[in-house]
């Protein structure tokens, strides 16, 4: 399901959901995403925020114990058009990975879940000349790929030629 809208001038919406289960007798959690984003553009500026939750398909051979993980997103950035060859941005993105275990035995025992997120943060910018544009795009990360501790930064440079 997807729902998209523009209630007014400048402002845009969006909303999506799914679900799917290939196994229903041996699936504790069918797979599931929902999402929903908001934009707002006034001039040279836009301004957009944006969620989602993301649970993957966990199945159990009905065993003592198993675990349930799921992921929940934030995003939101800036751009600013500087002139009409020139925009720059920055956005951040948090990722949580949540992950907890229960018993199947009967017990309903649930330990305490664990939190782990990933944070991102770009930096871009992009400018036009002629039938060029060039970019270079910036991209740093706490807790790469959800193990603690580590981080990446990856720089892009860019080229699109139109013809």
């Amino acid at each position: 399901i997807k729902v998209t809208a523009t209630p007014v001038a400048g402002l845009s919406f969006a909303a999506d959901f799914a679900n799917y289960s290939d196994e229903p007798v041996l699936t504790n959690y069918s797979e599931e995403s929902m999402g929903a984003a908001l934009k707002y553009v006034t001039g040279p500026i836009s301004v957009g925020v944006g969620a989602t939750f993301y649970q993957p398909t966990q199945k159990s051979s009905y065993a003592s114990t198993t675990g349930t993980i799921n992921y929940e997103s934030l995003m939101y950035g800036v751009q600013f058009a500087v002139n009409d060859a020139l925009s720059v941005s920055v956005s951040e993105e948090v990722f949580t990975k949540h992950t907890s275990s229960y018993q199947l035995d009967g017990t309903t025992n649930i330990t305490a879940a664990s939190d782990l997120e990933m944070e991102v943060i770009h930096l871009q910018a992009a400018y036009v000349v002629g039938g060029a544009t060039l970019g270079i795009a910036v991209a740093d990360t706490d807790n790469d790929d959800f193990t603690a501790g580590t981080s990446a930064k990856v720089t892009t440079f860019s080229v699109a030629m139109a013809f």
